[in-house]
């Protein structure tokens, strides 16, 4: 039984399903298909070693495909594939980047 908020505050509400039953299947995450690659262009100030052990780790928590295809002291490109959602949460997290890069503009190309 939950309480709700507002005008009903003080009504228990009984849970979704039949007999009052919560489905275990309707609280389990659904199932994103990856999309295909997405290719970043960073500028800016780099230190590679550091750029690319930053975008690997990152790649890594948020189980993103990572492919480095070119990096200098101004520009990486990469292509990164996955779920729409975590490909933006690394393109922020690049984005700031480690402290010893600076990200001045990043450019973003689907497919």
């Amino acid at each position: 039984m939950q309480i709700t908020g507002g005008e009903n505050a003080c009504r228990p509400r009984e849970p979704a399903g039949e007999g009052g039953r919560i489905n275990p299947v309707s609280l389990a995450p659904q199932f994103r298909p990856m999309s295909g690659p997405v290719h970043f262009l960073f500028e800016g100030a780099f230190d590679c070693d550091s750029f690319v052990g930053f975008a690997r780790h990152r790649a890594g928590r948020l189980d993103v495909d990572l492919d480095v295809t070119a990096c200098s002291r101004t520009r990486i490109s990469l292509s990164v594939a996955g779920q729409d959602a975590l490909i933006d949460m690394f393109e922020m997290a690049c984005s700031l980047g480690p402290a010893d890069c600076i990200v001045r503009d990043v450019t973003r190309s689907d497919g």
